[in-house]
């Protein structure tokens, strides 16, 4: 069995102890010696008693008590066991090291909390579940002090497809600072929005500033600037740098960059995944007109050309008739000319006495007495000045003084030469 005294060694024993813990400081007392306790505890404990743990910084510590106050915190602590004169044992904790401390004052992080709760509660939709990729993006409305560096860093990234058309920028100018900001903010916004209702499916608003203390994003956290962002089209944030804590503008808006030139970049990429649709668009639609109207206009052009072929065909076959029929004619009337130019045509009209000729006759004296003749030939028709020429079977056409005779030879009896 141990005395008190044992008692309290194993108590202390028990205590000695060092521990890491993540907490925030609700609380700061100054000590004796330059010394401060700060009062650990919960930030977000709701109801019921919450825990609180007192801890003393020393004199010495490389973080400030003030600079710790209203911001979570990883602590290195050392507890044991304090007599206190006349109150009896008690835990003590010392600060050993601050390992590390929230960017953001615990103020700022509930006042975030509570704006996106009542947006919630509103029933207001938010987030990047809104965001609408614009398909043929062509207009963007700019949100930022015409004072930083926030809207020339985005001028700069922007600025080629700006110049070559591709791009309309909008500048609004906003307040980001100051007694006047959310009325500012809360303008801009309404400005915006009426400027991009006409393209509302083609454009997004981009809201941008530079670094600054965590104290400067306030206004952004605030419920009536969200409540107006949640009307914006296509919302897009680009708010401080790598290290600014987030705001409820960003958890409100559908696309949240770190910077501002990394929200131009997002941009950016929208202009270039939009030209990218462009180009297959128009490579379909080669590909369509290729399938739908030149495959078809060929068939039609080879089936009219076709049909053309075979008209001229049709026209030359019915120009060769139309012609023969002509040189038919041609060939008459030449028969008849030749006809009443020939010695037969000139005789005179008085009836001549036939008189036979003799088959000893002298051959000058009988061609002269002679009709005139014409073989049909296929290069056309050819006088008959001999016996000797003809054959059985050949069709003669004879000229006689009132008309012409077709006749065919049967035989052909050659005079004897003496």
């Amino acid at each position: 069995m141990d005395d008190l005294q044992g008692l309290f060694a194993s108590l202390r024993a028990a205590t000695r102890l060092e521990r890491v813990i993540r907490a925030c400081v609700v609380g700061m007392e100054p000590g004796e010696r330059g010394d401060a306790f700060l009062t650990l505890g919960d930030p977000h404990a709701t109801a019921g008693d919450p825990l609180r743990l007192k801890v003393r910084l020393r004199t010495g510590t490389a973080t400030s008590a003030d600079a710790l106050l209203n911001r979570d915190v990883v602590l290195r602590i050392r507890t044991g066991l304090r007599y206190g004169f006349g109150r009896g044992p008690r835990i003590q904790a010392d600060v050993i090291e601050v390992l590390d401390v929230a960017a953001e004052p615990i103020t700022a992080i509930l006042q975030r909390e509570d704006t996106l709760r009542q947006m919630r509660l509103e029933g207001l939709r938010h987030g990047p579940t809104t965001w609408r990729e614009p398909q043929d993006l062509r207009r963007v409305m700019l949100i930022a002090s015409d004072r930083g560096e926030a809207f020339g860093d985005v001028q700069r990234a922007l600025s080629p497809f700006v110049n070559t058309g591709a791009l309309i920028i909008t500048f609004v100018p906003a307040i980001f600072e100051g007694p006047s900001a959310e009325r500012s903010l809360i303008e801009a916004f309404a400005g915006a929005e009426a400027a991009s209702a006409v393209y509302d499916a083609h454009s997004i608003t981009l809201v941008v500033r530079g670094g600054g203390p965590p104290a400067a994003f306030a206004p952004l956290d605030a419920v009536g600037v969200a409540r107006a962002a949640t009307r914006l089209t296509n919302l897009v944030t680009g708010l401080g740098h790598a290290g600014t804590p987030e705001t409820a503008l960003d958890a409100i808006a559908c696309r949240s960059a770190a910077t501002p030139t990394a929200a131009a970049v997002l941009v950016r990429d929208l202009l270039e995944a939009s030209a990218t649709r462009a180009e297959a668009a128009l490579a379909e639609l080669d590909a369509a007109i290729e399938e739908q109207v030149e495959v078809p206009a060929r068939c039609a052009l080879a089936r009219a050309a076709r049909e053309f072929d075979a008209a001229v065909d049709l026209c030359l076959l019915e120009a060769e008739s139309r012609l023969a029929e002509i040189g038919r004619g041609v060939e008459t009337g030449l028969m008849g000319t030749v006809a009443a130019l020939s010695p037969v045509g000139r005789a005179p009209e008085a009836p001549a006495v036939p008189s036979p000729v003799p088959l000893q006759a002298d051959p000058a004296t009988a061609t002269e007495a002679c009709p005139v003749m014409f073989e049909a030939t296929p290069d056309g028709p050819a006088f008959v000045t001999a016996a000797a020429s003809l054959r059985p079977g050949t069709r003669l056409t004879i000229l006689l003084p009132d008309g012409a005779a077709t006749v065919q030879v049967e035989h052909v009896t050659l005079a004897t030469q003496n």
